[in-house]
Formats: C-alpha cells, sequence, structure tokens
C-alpha cells in the first residue's frame, strides 16, 4: 500500500496539511495529527488503529477520541486522494475498521417558557436576538451565526435556507417581526449577526454569554444548544407527539437522534394514576 511505502517525511506532511470545513477545525485537527506523528514518526494507516487502541486503553475520554479518530481519518483520506483506486479502497477499508470508544449519553438540559423568557430578559440586547432566533428556528448556534441575508425570504414568515451538518441544506423559519427586529439591530451585512466592526458573532461568545445569564437568573448551566433541544421538546409536546415532524425540523437524517437526544417527555404522577 502506497501509504506505507510512501517516505515517512512527505506523509508526516501530507497529514499536517489536512483541511476541515472552517478553520477552527482544520486547527484541531492539525492540532490532534501532530500529537499521533510524535507517536509515530513513520506512520502509516495501520498506525492510526493502534494509536486509537492506545488512546482507549488509556482511559482518554470517548469525546477527545472521537476527535483524533476524526482528524486521522479525514488526514489519510485526504493524502489518500492521489493514490490509484484500489489502493484508496484499502486505505479507506482500514479507516472504517478504526475502535470507537463509547460515549456516555449527553446531559440533555430543557428550559420551561418561564425560564427562557427570564433568560432572554438578563441577556444583552444583540445576544438575546441571536437566543431568540436560535431557539425559534431549532438552529445550532453555528448556524445560526452563519445565516447570510442574501439567503432570506420573506412571504407570511422568514425563510433562511442554510448549509447545516454534514454539508446538508435546510430551511429555518421564523416569524417576520423577529426577522424584522435582527435587521433593525444588525443592518444588512452579509451575515443576519454581525458586530459592530461587521464581522461575524463567534460561537464562543455568544454561548459564553448565554451561559453567564443562565447561572445569573436561573441559577444553573445553560448553554446554546439547549435552546435547540428546548425548542425540540416544546414542539414535540404541542404537536401531539409528531415525532417524525420534529425530526425534519431539526435537520436530522435519522429520527432516532431526534427521540434518543432531542425530545424529553415522561408520564406525570396524575397520568400514571398514582395521585
Amino acid at each position: 500500500m502506497e501509504l506505507v511505502k510512501r517516505d515517512s517525511h512527505s506523509l508526516a506532511g501530507a497529514l499536517l496539511a489536512v483541511k476541515g470545513t472552517a478553520p477552527g477545525t482544520t486547527a484541531v485537527y492539525r492540532h490532534s495529527v501532530k500529537a499521533f506523528l510524535a507517536e509515530y514518526p513513520a506512520p502509516n494507516v495501520e498506525n492510526v488503529r493502534e494509536y486509537i487502541k492506545s488512546l482507549i486503553d488509556a482511559g482518554r475520554p470517548a469525546r477527545s477520541i472521537q476527535v483524533v479518530r476524526a482528524a486521522l481519518r479525514k488526514a489519510f483520506r485526504q493524502a489518500a486522494e492521489t493514490l490509484p483506486g484500489r489502493e484508496a479502497v484499502l486505505v479507506d477499508s482500514v479507516l472504517k475498521s478504526l475502535p470507537n470508544a463509547r460515549t456516555s449519553p449527553p446531559e440533555i438540559r430543557i428550559l420551561t417558557e418561564e425560564e427562557l423568557t427570564r433568560l432572554f430578559a438578563a441577556l444583552p440586547r444583540r445576544v438575546r436576538l441571536i437566543a431568540e432566533f436560535t431557539y425559534t428556528t431549532g438552529a445550532r448556534i453555528s448556524e445560526a451565526l452563519g445565516a447570510r441575508w442574501a439567503n432570506v425570504e420573506t412571504n407570511g414568515h422568514a425563510t433562511i435556507r442554510i448549509i447545516g451538518k454534514g454539508n446538508k441544506e435546510r430551511a429555518l423559519k421564523c416569524s417576520k417581526t423577529l426577522m424584522n427586529d435582527i435587521f433593525t439591530e444588525f443592518g444588512d451585512g452579509e451575515f443576519l449577526f454581525t458586530t459592530a466592526a461587521g464581522h461575524p458573532f463567534t460561537r464562543q461568545y455568544a454561548t459564553r454569554e448565554i451561559a453567564r445569564a443562565g447561572r445569573r437568573v436561573l441559577g444553573r448551566v445553560i448553554s446554546a444548544h439547549d435552546l435547540r433541544h428546548s425548542r425540540a421538546t416544546h414542539l414535540f409536546a404541542r404537536s401531539g407527539g409528531r415525532l417524525k415532524a420534529v425530526s425534519v425540523f431539526l435537520g436530522h437524517s435519522n429520527i432516532s437522534t431526534t427521540a434518543m437526544f432531542y425530545v424529553r417527555d415522561e408520564l406525570s404522577a396524575e397520568e400514571l394514576g398514582i395521585i
């Protein structure tokens, strides 16, 4: 296999040139590749399996291992793009068989509508509009901050086309009133949400401000992604349990993801007949 026979210095350089879908992702990938090369200065694709297994055996957090796994898969696949078809398939088969670290289900935090009102009121106006948009549309915070005015259409409501997770296009929807408030506050730059200097807000800034407000007025940890969880749960309840519709709204390719991680529903004591 050429990725094994190739000069280790040229292969290491090709791996370090890995690119993600965004500058931040590229930086994380390259950091992971550097750590891998420190262990395997003369790398080959089989080393990836050994390296991932060593991280699992050492008790590294599952999420950390998943990042490393994704980085090395991307790096080797990009390095293999110039290989003949048969050799590229061999590389891909090794990468597909990498061991996977087991992860615990993420902690799901749902805000009541009363808590949402308090949270929004505690946020600076600009961050509040970002939070309201994120909740209303069910967007991931990165999707909300990447939304562009060129992709906004208004009729009875506003529709915003975005490229979301997995490079899939979907349409977000919100009221014309909210969209007008956003336009009045931020203007008509390239992105819906921009700083005074005209740059897009960073995910870290918006998430930090939401977390601070959550601690201050609700006394607990809140993340921007909790707004998406909360919206899904509220819609599930209001729609009478239309799980498929909620899954489509969130842009999930698999309805089981919606059921497992986003929708929280339980029987009350009254419904159980114990009160």
